[in-house]
């Protein structure tokens, strides 16, 4: 959160903030779907009752799952549309202000094929990567500076930098604490991409997660190429 890079007019790229004291946090949502499934005549006061329990919070609660426990407050109102027969769909957004980092990073396996620094993707954190976008493209131009030089005039042009998303899918959520210990370090990152070139970057926009279920889901990392 806060400024993380600054471009300069003079030179291509961006200057990187990623020494330590450069380095916060901001908080993350956490969104939880599921259904409500209950006798027909039944599923209203169901509802209505799991309502009243949320509405009774009156400050950061525990959100417990298979993966973790987490401080949150609920973000905006609940979602649920009825499907048809004794179900709902439910989709409720909770907000974690303060985020913890409990994992370690260890000493890194080497890259084979994709990998971060010396972190080998699959062999150190289960994620098999299925894309990368951006890393073939040609940045956006910073602007024209019109430069006199006796009789002649020429332009000089700069480049900014660009985002390279990394897409994949995690086998062992266990695993993911050691990734973002790594990401949350200080200094730049080494990304290593099969059929690529070794890129220095950093993690400008934070990672995702979505459908997680049974220990796996799929994960997308941005990076930022410096």
């Amino acid at each position: 959160m806060g400024d993380t890079e600054h471009s300069w007019p003079d030179s291509d790229g961006i200057e990187a903030f990623t020494d330590a004291d450069d380095i916060k946090f901001d908080g993350r949502d956490l969104i939880l779907t599921g259904y409500f499934e209950d006798t027909h005549a039944n599923l209203v006061s169901t509802i209505d009752a799991f309502y009243a329990a949320i509405a009774a919070f009156t400050g950061l609660v525990a959100l417990v799952t298979p993966y973790g426990t987490y401080q949150v407050y609920l973000k905006n109102g609940v979602g649920n549309k009825y499907k048809g027969g004794n179900f709902t769909d439910l989709n409720i957004v909770f907000r974690e202000p303060v985020v913890s980092f409990t994992g370690t990073a260890g000493i890194g396996s080497g890259v084979t094929n994709y990998g971060i620094d010396t972190f080998d993707f699959l062999t150190d954190f289960e994620i098999q990567i299925t894309d990368f976008l951006g890393s073939y493209n040609l940045p956006n131009m910073k602007g024209f500076d019109q430069v006199q030089y006796e009789l002649a005039s020429f332009t000089l042009t700069k480049f900014e930098t660009k985002d390279l998303i990394v897409r994949g899918y995690c086998n062992d959520l266990t695993k993911i604490p050691n990734l973002y210990a790594l990401l949350a370090s200080s200094g730049e990152r080494i990304l290593h991409l099969k059929f690529d070139k070794a890129r220095n970057c950093y993690v400008k926009d934070g990672c995702s997660f979505e459908w997680i279920k049974s220990g796996k889901g799929l994960i997308e990392i941005k990076f930022r190429l410096i």
